[in-house]
């Protein structure tokens, strides 16, 4: 099962089309063998790669795909467009550690990202991540803060 909202914002195609890839590997995304984000990328890559993402590897030190630099270093991502479309994927910490929530604020610092999707499980063990996180995002973009991208998705898997 995959859901996705649109937090803020109207998507852009690529943004969009991401997204849609996740749907269309929903049966392969579901089920508690996928652990790690290094999986999913498996999963995602070949269909991401045919619309022209940039796509991390998931491995090795540090991982990602370097988009921008803040005070505190690179901004990497697991998958890039060219378009100013980026894509980060928490699994068990999506929640937990609020991972999701520091994806949502860093993009904001770099320039290029127009569109911010981030994918989270829909279900981690008894967590009902995606709602979690939904709820979070929405009551973040009901509060004073000011994101500069222009559109915030949220995809769970």
């Amino acid at each position: 099962m995959v859901e996705s909202a649109i937090v803020r914002g109207v998507p852009s195609r690529t943004a969009q089309a991401g997204i849609g890839v996740f749907e269309k590997k929903a049966a392969a995304l579901a089920g508690h063998s996928i652990r790690q984000v290094p999986q999913v990328l498996d999963v995602v890559r070949p269909g991401l790669e045919r619309l022209g993402w940039n796509v991390s590897t998931g491995t090795g030190r540090p991982t990602g795909i370097e988009i921008g630099r803040t005070e505190r270093g690179p901004v990497l991502a697991d998958a890039f467009h060219d378009g100013g479309v980026v894509l980060w994927i928490e699994l068990g910490r999506a929640w937990t550690n609020r991972a999701f929530l520091e994806h949502a604020i860093e993009a904001g610092f770099v320039p290029l990202v127009t569109d911010v999707v981030l994918a989270v499980r829909y279900r981690w063990y008894s967590q009902a991540t995606y709602d979690k996180c939904l709820e979070y995002l929405l009551d973040l973009e009901d509060s004073s803060v000011v994101l500069p991208y222009r559109s915030l998705s949220i995809v769970g898997f």
